[in-house]
């Protein structure tokens, strides 16, 4: 029986009565809608157009829209990654202008291994790594690591190798390819093959700024708590 069944003004002496609703306990405050608003670049191939507004809820969507190694996607995995459950992301592909640059660097492969082992390099956070054998020269090795970073088709570059160096070039154009990290040995149990040696420059020469005046404007009545 409830407490209101209780309490009635019949009751003809003193007495003190409350009452508790414990579903204002559970419930809490009114939290404000999120959403979250991704600016970047998509690949050539991705399906999604330019300077327009798309939600992307599904890796297989992402992937058809902005296309494998794009920044766009990238960041798009991040968030999805860290996003709290159910939360809405918003995406829009910048349009890199035809005169951009793509960042590149030349990573250059020296000595010849002694005993077998593992050359490794690290490209935006990814391993990437060959096995070696004394029977390699430099120029071998180079275009093991070539054929292995084209490989992997999530990476922010491409490479092409000239005798001992592997050019590496930013997928899209413009300055935040200068941004895409790469080294070599990382971890602690990371360690070149006696004997080799790799040479990993920062990226550079990627430049011309992108025109960010479509993207306001495909942002007019749209409203989001967080923009990356």
């Amino acid at each position: 029986m409830s407490i209101s069944n209780l309490m009635s003004l019949n009751f003809l002496v003193p007495y003190v009565a409350s009452k508790i609703d414990f579903s204002r306990a559970i419930r809490g405050m009114r939290g404000m809608p999120r959403r979250l608003r991704l600016v970047g670049h998509k690949l050539v191939g991705g399906t999604l157009a330019v300077n327009t507004l798309s939600t992307i809820t599904t890796e297989a969507d992402a992937i058809t829209k902005l296309g494998e190694g794009s920044m766009l996607l990238a960041m798009w995995r991040d968030a999805k990654a860290n996003a709290d459950l159910g939360l809405p992301i918003d995406v829009i592909a910048i349009n890199e202008g035809g005169s951009a640059v793509k960042a590149t660097s030349a990573l250059v492969v020296g000595g010849a291994p002694t005993v077998g082992g593992e050359v490794m390099l690290y490209i935006g956070g990814e391993r990437v790594s060959v096995g070696v054998t004394t029977a390699d020269t430099s120029a071998t090795i180079a275009t093991k690591l070539s054929a292995a970073i084209n490989a992997m088709a999530k990476l922010p570059v491409t490479a092409a190798v000239a005798a001992s160096t592997v050019t590496i070039t930013a997928r899209w154009g413009g300055p935040t390819g200068n941004d895409i990290n790469v080294r070599t040995t990382y971890y602690p149990d990371d360690a070149l093959a006696t004997g080799v040696t790799l040479t990993t420059p920062a990226m550079a020469g990627g430049a011309v700024l992108p025109d960010v005046t479509p993207v306001i404007t495909a942002m007019n009545l749209y409203r989001a708590t967080e923009i990356v």
